[in-house]
């Protein structure tokens, strides 16, 4: 008993932040944890990787799970019938006792059987299902993707992994959530066991990516929208003269064909994505579905972070994008950061974040892709004539909002190419 209340008090507990729709900040209570302890031979299962969250809400739905061990370096987590425990270095355990109700969401004080999990379907409604419902081993094969299975029990998932230089690409993609600097486009690749007993399809597909823009030749001649590319040497830029071959990775402009490029023109013309002209009169260009590629895991390069976080990479037309984000808040501190890195010439930038209940209202220095914010009172490398509410504010670059010109919070870059952005500023 000695060590376990030892143990016990060497835990931290902090305030998780949840902000509704209505903008309101609910404080929810902490999660107690014990450090290099584990619950041993009371095994359920396994679920691998997922978050410490996530475990937390999973044990909450099964009214079995008594106890969970989180293995953080491996993101793994064990979801027990027992509490005994053992010694054990570099294992989280918690007791469902001490996992807040407020974890479990909509399955809060359910009425399901131990022999039932907690669910909620499309309209929230509350459903308890047998544990016992498998999907089997009939997972989905996706081209150019390698999959690892978490477990066949409903609720388990698949994870997926692009591989041969390409890169996730969402079913449901459009040039508003792929490519359009203020939306994102949403990694997808794992897929659940389902209520069905059958494995939910998988969402995405994988894509074709570069590793620079001048010098590498795709096959892709298919825009965002749908639109089909026009041939280079037919449109207007190359019978202008506008084009030349020293332009193309190609040696001829003919060779190129209707494949999306990036051409170094040194005019106008000069965008940091491939794009192709589509000879719509409306939309005489177009952004293609040709992402980066990157091969540094942020997750491990940014391990110096504090912790809790949560981090999760997505894709704009220019750069792949991180964002790293804090499930739970240590003090009440408003600090500068910026929490979103980008990726590029091989490698991720700098990301200072705060894990604070205010920092993200407050004082966000960069934009969703990662730009450093100008300063307000400066007016290099663009020159502006906006003023902000605050006089304080002025000579700061926070992301801010002057006369609510805008649906959310933008500053001006400090990147040449970008006048402005809109601000990432996501829930506590």
């Amino acid at each position: 008993m000695k060590k376990l209340i030892k143990f016990a008090l060497r835990g931290v507990c902090y305030m998780f932040l949840v902000v509704t729709v209505f903008g309101e900040i609910i404080p929810t209570p902490c999660m107690k944890r014990q450090y290099n302890v584990y619950a041993y031979e009371s095994l359920i299962r396994r679920i691998q990787p997922t978050s410490l969250y996530t475990c937390a809400e999973t044990c909450l739905q099964m009214k079995i799970c008594k106890s969970l061990n989180y293995y953080k370096n491996e993101l793994k987590c064990e979801l027990n019938f027992g509490v005994t425990t053992k010694e054990k270095t570099s294992v989280i355990f918690v007791d469902a006792l001490d996992i807040p109700m407020e974890y479990a969401w909509h399955c809060k004080n359910h009425n399901c059987t131990r022999e039932e999990r907690c669910f909620t379907d499309k309209s929230l409604q509350v459903l308890c299902l047998p544990l016992n419902i498998e999907c089997g081993s009939d997972i989905e094969e996706v081209p150019n993707a390698i999959w690892s299975n978490g477990g066949s029990l409903m609720g388990n998932e698949t994870y997926y992994t692009c591989e041969n230089k390409t890169v996730p690409l969402p079913e449901k993609c459009n040039r508003q959530m792929c490519v359009n600097s203020t939306a994102s486009w949403n990694v997808i690749t794992e897929v659940a066991c389902q209520p069905n007993g059958k494995w939910k399809k998988a969402s995405f597909s994988c894509i074709e990516c570069f590793e620079s823009l001048s010098d590498t030749k795709v096959n892709t001649s298919i825009t965002l929208t749908g639109h089909q590319c026009q041939r280079w040497d037919k449109t207007s830029q190359a019978q202008s003269s506008k084009l030349t071959p020293a332009m193309f990775p190609d040696n001829t402009i003919s060779a190129a064909d209707n494949h999306c490029r990036s051409p170094v023109t040194g005019s106008d013309l000069d965008r940091p994505y491939f794009w192709c002209m589509t000879g719509d009169q409306k939309m005489t260009f177009d952004v293609c579905s040709v992402p980066m590629c990157y091969t540094e895991d942020p997750n491990k390069h940014y391990q110096h972070l504090p912790d809790p976080i949560h981090s999760y990479t997505q894709h704009f037309a220019d750069v792949p994008i991180t964002r790293f984000k804090c499930y739970e808040t240590n003090s009440t501190a408003i600090l500068e950061h910026c929490p979103v890195s980008r990726y590029e010439n091989r490698k991720w930038s700098s990301v200072n974040l705060s894990c604070s209940g205010s920092a993200y209202i407050g004082k966000m220095t960069c934009t969703v892709t990662g730009r450093t914010c100008q300063n307000w009172n400066s007016q290099t490398p663009h020159v502006h004539t906006t003023v902000l509410d605050d006089p304080k504010d002025q000579t700061s670059n926070y992301c801010r909002n002057p006369g609510d010109g805008y649906s959310v919070p933008w500053c001006y870059t400090t990147d040449p190419n970008v006048k402005y952005e809109y601000c990432w500023i996501p829930n506590c």
